[in-house]
């Protein structure tokens, strides 16, 4: 969210386009003490795809029309109140949500409803004491996803698609804080100064229904029940120097405390050192190393998956007697050069270590009937370069990345799912000079092109099962072969965006058209 600008005029954007529309209005109120903003979305390409008149067409499989039943909503809302000299208060919430209902009948992939979404809302108040600025929040969020059959389990293979169908799952994160910190500068300053702060933790997970898979189909019989629940107790502390005028300092520590006894005992300590050096007016270097401990991590996708990361939701997993907390070390150095006042060129290095990683076990061969996990170590290294025009008729940026993500788990090292060694992004911006129709139009194009994902060949079984009894027969095993040991085709984009805009009286109206994946590539997944 953000807070509502203007002078105290109601002001307000909405926009329509095939995929949906949406409205936002804000306005500042009492000589611009307290600001309101509020924001809503609604996709309508589930209405649009269902008219039948605009689509005749008939599928090849099931004869029916053609028909998208993603459906999302969303709604945001602030509020911000000045209560004197350096005192604010900001209070913020979003809910949002997606849904398929319907889904086999209308072009979907299963007799199945599917729902998930967020909501979130947060409370802070800034206020100064005893000399230095402080600032208190109370914030909290849920996550849930839910799969309900809408017809009963027929008692067939499992890869007979004639009827797929998912089993009932039910799933929610809910996360709980009370955070505050103080200090002699605030930290949006780039001054000398200390900070300190604290932070309380309260994470809940609890999920029933299909057991993990990281692969595109279910591999396994469930259910996997889940229900755990950890408190967290933060804090923290950092100092800025400025020993010359062309470098500036940054240290500090970070203590952890847990309510469960995990592998290493319940605290964990998180150093963190910067330093930045000014070369010149136009040149500077950047160098960080800091320690952070996760101890919420996903585990594998669940829900409705379309592929290797593609999922509506994952399982999440809580630090605990099984879980150890992620524990992750980073080291960067950095350079910036300004060209002149419109160019910026930079490029970073980066090395990460992430021990005590929990994977749902790799190991080739014939999948296991219960699915077990391993911990793993994730090593990660790359640099990336780029140059930036920022200002100017025409802005543009050039961004090429080299990164390699690798994971040793279970006697295996194989690359990660995220791994994309090569990764390129070039986008360009023009105002044209001239006028049309009265309004000014602009022109953007943008490329993007990526490594292929790294993926699992899977060969997939044959079983027959009864689930009203909820048991299989295996005649054939799933096979695996090596760990992300194939890979996809390269990525590639190019996307044209021509907008049109002019202001009437208070009024601003923009009509802009879009096209996507303009060479038309069929940008597989696995």
């Amino acid at each position: 969210s953000r807070p509502a600008g203007g002078t105290g005029d109601l002001r307000g954007y909405g926009d329509l386009t095939l995929v949906g529309g949406g409205l936002t209005l804000e306005r500042r109120l009492w000589d611009g003490r307290v600001g309101v903003l509020v924001g809503a979305r609604r996709s309508g390409i589930d209405f649009i795809t269902s008219q039948r008149e605009l689509w005749p067409q008939q599928d090849d499989v099931g004869g029916r029309s053609f028909a998208l039943p993603d459906q999302y909503a969303d709604v945001v809302g602030r509020v911000d109140i000045g209560l004197g000299n350096n005192s604010h208060l900001e209070v913020s919430a979003i809910w949002e949500r997606d849904w398929i209902t319907d889904s086999l009948e209308r072009g979907g992939p299963a007799y199945n409803d599917f729902s998930w979404g967020n909501a979130a809302g947060r409370a802070t108040l800034d206020i100064p004491l005893l000399g230095a600025y402080t600032r208190h929040t109370v914030a909290w969020s849920h996550f849930f996803v839910r799969v309900l059959q809408t017809e009963d389990r027929p008692n067939v293979s499992l890869y007979n698609w004639d009827q797929p169908t998912q089993m009932n799952s039910d799933g929610r994160i809910d996360y709980l804080a009370l955070l505050g910190e103080f200090g002699s500068v605030i930290p949006e300053e780039d001054e000398a100064g200390w900070r300190a702060g604290y932070q309380i933790t309260l994470n809940r997970s609890k999920y029933d229904g299909a057991p993990q898979s990281p692969h595109p189909f279910q591999m396994h019989v469930g259910p996997l029940i889940v229900n755990e629940r950890l408190v967290v107790v933060s804090g923290w502390g950092e100092t800025r120097l400025k020993p010359t005028r062309r470098i500036t300092m940054q240290g500090g520590v970070r203590v952890d405390g847990t309510t469960s006894r995990l592998e290493g005992g319940r605290f964990n300590i998180a150093p963190q050192v910067s330093a930045r050096y000014s070369a010149t007016e136009d040149l500077s270097f950047s160098s960080t190393f800091g320690r952070s401990y996760q101890y919420v991590q996903a585990l594998a996708p669940a829900g409705l998956t379309v592929g290797p990361g593609l999922a509506v939701s994952h399982i999440w997993r809580l630090a605990g007697d099984s879980i150890p907390p992620l524990q992750s070390d980073v080291v960067t150095v950095g350079a910036e050069y300004w060209l002149n006042d419109e160019w910026l060129a930079s490029t970073s290095i980066y090395a990460r270590r992430t021990a005590e990683m929990t994977l749902v076990d790799p190991t080739p061969g014939p999948k296991q009937i219960r699915p077990r996990t391993v911990l793993g170590v994730n090593e990660a290294r790359g640099f990336e370069v780029s140059i930036r025009r920022i200002a100017g008729r025409v802005t543009m940026s050039a961004n090429y990345s080299l990164g390699y993500s690798d994971i040793e788990a279970a006697r295996l090292r194989f690359p990660a799912s995220s791994d994309r060694r090569h990764t390129i992004d070039v986008t360009g911006a023009w105002k044209v000079p001239r006028t049309f129709l009265g309004g000014n139009v602009r022109l953007v194009a943008a490329h993007t092109a990526a490594s292929g994902a790294p993926y699992t060949r899977v060969h997939p079984g044959y079983y027959v099962c009864d689930f009203v009894e909820d048991y299989c027969i295996e005649y054939v095993p799933d096979i695996l072969e090596l760990p992300n040991a194939t890979r996809a085709p390269w990525y590639s984009a190019v996307d044209l965006l021509a907008e049109w805009s002019r202001v009437y009286s208070k009024w601003r109206f923009a009509l802009h058209i879009e096209v996507r994946n303009l060479l038309n590539r069929r940008n597989d997944i696995t």
